[in-house]
Protein backbone atom coordinates (compact mmCIF):
# COMPACT_ATOMS: atom_id res chain seq x y z
CA UNK A 1 0.00 0.00 0.00
CA UNK A 2 1.48 3.39 -0.85
CA UNK A 3 -1.06 5.65 0.30
CA UNK A 4 1.15 6.99 3.33
CA UNK A 5 3.73 8.07 0.33
CA UNK A 6 3.61 10.93 -2.60
CA UNK A 7 4.28 8.71 -6.11
CA UNK A 8 4.62 11.35 -9.23
CA UNK A 9 4.00 9.65 -12.20
CA UNK A 10 4.54 10.76 -16.12
CA UNK A 11 3.91 9.23 -18.98
CA UNK A 12 6.01 9.89 -22.35
CA UNK A 13 6.06 8.12 -25.17
CA UNK A 14 9.27 7.71 -25.65
CA UNK A 15 12.05 6.58 -22.95
CA UNK A 16 15.31 6.45 -23.76
CA UNK A 17 17.83 3.97 -22.57
CA UNK A 18 19.64 5.29 -19.76
CA UNK A 19 16.52 7.57 -18.47
CA UNK A 20 18.11 11.20 -16.53
CA UNK A 21 16.22 12.39 -13.91
CA UNK A 22 14.39 9.89 -12.40
CA UNK A 23 14.04 6.94 -10.26
CA UNK A 24 11.87 4.65 -12.07
CA UNK A 25 10.91 3.82 -15.37
CA UNK A 26 8.91 1.77 -17.08
CA UNK A 27 9.34 1.31 -20.88
CA UNK A 28 8.52 -0.91 -23.81
CA UNK A 29 10.93 -1.71 -26.41
CA UNK A 30 11.32 -4.11 -29.25
CA UNK A 31 14.88 -5.63 -27.83
CA UNK A 32 16.15 -5.57 -24.57
CA UNK A 33 17.56 -1.97 -23.32
CA UNK A 34 20.34 -2.92 -21.74
CA UNK A 35 22.11 -3.55 -18.05
CA UNK A 36 19.96 -1.28 -15.73
CA UNK A 37 16.53 -2.75 -16.92
CA UNK A 38 14.23 -5.71 -15.94
CA UNK A 39 12.13 -7.44 -17.92
CA UNK A 40 8.61 -7.46 -16.40
CA UNK A 41 6.76 -9.21 -19.61
CA UNK A 42 6.87 -9.73 -22.91
CA UNK A 43 4.03 -8.21 -25.31
CA UNK A 44 2.00 -10.27 -27.54
CA UNK A 45 -0.10 -9.24 -30.84
CA UNK A 46 -2.64 -10.56 -32.39
CA UNK A 47 -5.70 -9.03 -34.71
CA UNK A 48 -8.89 -8.92 -33.47
CA UNK A 49 -12.58 -7.45 -33.69
CA UNK A 50 -15.57 -7.71 -32.18
CA UNK A 51 -17.92 -11.10 -32.57
CA UNK A 52 -19.82 -9.01 -35.14
CA UNK A 53 -17.46 -7.61 -37.00
CA UNK A 54 -17.96 -8.68 -41.05
CA UNK A 55 -17.10 -6.26 -43.84
CA UNK A 56 -16.65 -6.25 -47.55
CA UNK A 57 -13.84 -4.04 -47.50
CA UNK A 58 -11.89 -4.07 -43.91
CA UNK A 59 -11.52 -0.87 -41.46
CA UNK A 60 -8.15 -1.58 -40.05
CA UNK A 61 -7.04 0.59 -37.19
CA UNK A 62 -3.26 1.66 -36.43
CA UNK A 63 -2.06 2.50 -33.48
CA UNK A 64 0.51 5.59 -34.22
CA UNK A 65 2.95 4.83 -31.52
CA UNK A 66 3.09 1.39 -32.41
CA UNK A 67 2.73 2.13 -36.36
CA UNK A 68 4.09 -0.96 -37.93
CA UNK A 69 2.39 -3.57 -35.73
CA UNK A 70 0.24 -4.74 -39.26
CA UNK A 71 3.39 -6.06 -41.06
CA UNK A 72 3.33 -9.01 -39.12
CA UNK A 73 0.62 -10.22 -41.04
CA UNK A 74 0.68 -8.05 -44.42
CA UNK A 75 0.71 -11.77 -46.40
CA UNK A 76 -3.33 -12.35 -45.26
CA UNK A 77 -5.92 -11.48 -48.32
CA UNK A 78 -8.01 -9.40 -46.27
CA UNK A 79 -5.25 -7.52 -44.59
CA UNK A 80 -3.47 -6.35 -47.82
CA UNK A 81 -2.76 -2.91 -48.11
CA UNK A 82 -4.71 -1.24 -51.15
CA UNK A 83 -7.45 -3.64 -50.07
CA UNK A 84 -8.05 -3.02 -46.40
CA UNK A 85 -9.28 1.14 -45.20
CA UNK A 86 -6.53 1.87 -42.80
CA UNK A 87 -7.76 4.31 -39.64
CA UNK A 88 -4.75 6.04 -37.24
CA UNK A 89 -5.18 7.77 -33.86
CA UNK A 90 -2.24 8.00 -31.36
CA UNK A 91 -5.33 7.17 -28.34
CA UNK A 92 -4.99 3.04 -28.02
CA UNK A 93 -8.71 3.50 -25.51
CA UNK A 94 -10.16 5.37 -28.72
CA UNK A 95 -9.34 2.76 -31.02
CA UNK A 96 -10.06 -0.24 -28.71
CA UNK A 97 -14.06 1.03 -28.44
CA UNK A 98 -14.24 1.38 -32.06
CA UNK A 99 -13.11 -1.87 -32.33
CA UNK A 100 -15.03 -3.33 -29.20
CA UNK A 101 -18.49 -1.21 -31.12
CA UNK A 102 -18.05 -3.37 -34.20
CA UNK A 103 -16.28 -0.72 -36.61
CA UNK A 104 -13.22 -2.33 -37.49
CA UNK A 105 -9.96 -4.62 -36.50
CA UNK A 106 -6.91 -3.83 -34.52
CA UNK A 107 -3.86 -5.42 -33.94
CA UNK A 108 -4.54 -5.91 -30.10
CA UNK A 109 -1.60 -5.66 -27.30
CA UNK A 110 -2.73 -9.26 -25.53
CA UNK A 111 -1.36 -7.43 -21.92
CA UNK A 112 -4.17 -4.83 -22.77
CA UNK A 113 -7.10 -6.74 -23.79
CA UNK A 114 -6.48 -9.73 -22.10
CA UNK A 115 -9.93 -9.10 -20.25
CA UNK A 116 -11.98 -8.70 -23.33
CA UNK A 117 -10.47 -11.95 -25.12
CA UNK A 118 -11.45 -14.40 -22.25
CA UNK A 119 -14.88 -12.80 -21.83
CA UNK A 120 -15.47 -13.06 -25.87
CA UNK A 121 -15.60 -9.24 -26.83
CA UNK A 122 -12.64 -9.74 -29.16
CA UNK A 123 -11.66 -12.59 -31.20
CA UNK A 124 -8.73 -13.71 -33.34
CA UNK A 125 -9.58 -11.63 -36.60
CA UNK A 126 -9.42 -12.27 -39.60
CA UNK A 127 -10.20 -15.91 -38.26
CA UNK A 128 -9.64 -18.05 -34.79
CA UNK A 129 -6.53 -19.68 -37.19
CA UNK A 130 -4.79 -16.58 -37.23
CA UNK A 131 -1.18 -16.30 -35.48
CA UNK A 132 -0.63 -14.20 -32.68
CA UNK A 133 3.44 -13.07 -32.87
CA UNK A 134 5.48 -12.07 -29.71
CA UNK A 135 7.13 -8.31 -30.35
CA UNK A 136 9.09 -6.39 -27.67
CA UNK A 137 8.51 -6.42 -23.96
CA UNK A 138 7.88 -3.72 -21.29
CA UNK A 139 10.92 -3.04 -18.69
CA UNK A 140 11.53 -1.63 -15.49
CA UNK A 141 14.54 0.93 -14.90
CA UNK A 142 16.14 1.65 -11.48
CA UNK A 143 18.28 4.29 -11.49
CA UNK A 144 22.05 3.38 -8.92
CA UNK A 145 20.38 5.83 -6.08
CA UNK A 146 16.61 4.08 -6.27
CA UNK A 147 18.56 1.06 -4.40
CA UNK A 148 18.60 3.87 -1.01
CA UNK A 149 15.16 4.84 -1.18
CA UNK A 150 12.60 2.58 0.44
CA UNK A 151 9.71 3.54 -1.24
CA UNK A 152 11.00 2.96 -4.51
CA UNK A 153 12.46 -0.44 -4.00
CA UNK A 154 8.77 -1.30 -2.38
CA UNK A 155 7.10 0.17 -5.49
CA UNK A 156 9.17 -1.79 -7.51
CA UNK A 157 9.19 -5.27 -5.80
CA UNK A 158 5.56 -4.87 -5.59
CA UNK A 159 5.23 -4.02 -9.85
CA UNK A 160 7.98 -7.04 -10.49
CA UNK A 161 5.64 -9.85 -8.37
CA UNK A 162 2.68 -8.50 -9.99
CA UNK A 163 3.24 -8.51 -13.38
CA UNK A 164 5.20 -11.99 -12.37
CA UNK A 165 1.50 -13.21 -11.44
CA UNK A 166 -0.44 -11.71 -14.10
CA UNK A 167 1.41 -12.96 -17.07
CA UNK A 168 2.02 -16.02 -15.44
CA UNK A 169 -1.57 -16.87 -16.59
CA UNK A 170 -2.22 -16.17 -20.49
CA UNK A 171 -5.31 -15.41 -22.79
CA UNK A 172 -7.50 -18.73 -23.00
CA UNK A 173 -7.79 -17.63 -26.72
CA UNK A 174 -3.62 -18.09 -26.96
CA UNK A 175 -3.69 -21.68 -24.50
CA UNK A 176 -6.47 -22.85 -27.40
CA UNK A 177 -3.88 -22.29 -30.13
CA UNK A 178 -0.71 -23.72 -28.49
CA UNK A 179 -2.80 -27.19 -28.81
Amino acid sequence: DFSDNEIEITAVSAVSGNPQDTDIAIGYFQHDPGKNWQCLWKETLIPVASKAYKAKTPVLYQDMNWHDDWRFWQDEKVIVKGVAKMRRSSLYGLILQSVLDGHGAMVGRVSLIKKQLNNGELRPWPSENIQAVESGGYYLYQSPSCKDHVVAMHFCHWLTKLCSEEMRYPPICLIAKKQ
